[in-house]
């Protein structure tokens, strides 16, 4: 009969401790080795992780010149790039303060926004039109994330109006944790710096 293990005090018979073992109990000591292969090997998990996500974030542009020229300057005229912050409020969807690059297209030419979504991807919506406040029919295209950066990277060489707000999500995104990893307070505050910056930027009137 074993006597109480000395880290958390449980005490029982050879099923709690392993045989030799009269300090720790078969969880405690497993947990101790845990904690130490996890020590010894974090900054290696965390540059593994790390040059993973760099490498999911690197795809080629295979556009034409004239084509990313083209799409350069509709998102400088008719875009947006922005960082959204949601579930702020504790919502079901996101993680709480998870933020998002976007790169955002709006117009009343359908042709346009198809184009853009032949060629990059992402989500199509339709605004019906209001007489009341004297607005056309008009949709909408959205890409976020990594396929954001690869837009963003597309038209890099020929983008000037919104060149700082496409040089500033480049950078965000390139840094950005995926929703799945662990988001450190060091992290969560870039990431706040980053959405507080681009969300100034965008903003109308004077500064």
């Amino acid at each position: 009969m074993h006597g109480a293990c000395k880290i958390c005090g449980v005490a029982g018979g050879q099923e709690l401790f392993y045989k030799g073992s009269m300090v720790r109990c078969r969880l405690c000591v497993n947990r101790y080795n845990r904690e130490r292969y996890h020590r010894q090997y974090k900054a290696q998990f965390a540059a593994a992780r790390r040059a993973k996500d760099q490498e999911k974030k690197r795809i080629e542009v295979t556009l034409s010149d004239v084509d990313r020229a083209y799409a350069a300057g509709l998102i400088d005229g008719e875009g947006c790039i922005r960082i959204t912050s949601r579930g702020r409020n504790g919502g079901t969807g996101f993680r709480k303060g998870q933020h998002t690059l976007m790169v955002e297209v709006t117009n009343t030419d359908y042709g346009m926004i198809q184009w853009l979504s032949k060629r990059f991807d992402g989500s199509v919506s339709y605004a019906p039109a209001s007489p009341e406040i004297n607005r056309k029919e008009r949709w909408h295209w959205r890409v976020s994330a990594n396929k954001a950066l690869y837009v963003l990277d597309a038209i890099w060489p020929y983008i000037r109006t919104k060149r700082l707000q496409a040089k500033l999500g480049r950078r965000f995104q390139r840094y950005a944790q995926y929703p799945g990893r662990a988001i450190t307070p060091k992290v969560q505050a870039v990431h706040e710096r980053f959405y507080n910056e681009l969300r100034a930027m965008n903003k109308r009137g004077v500064q």
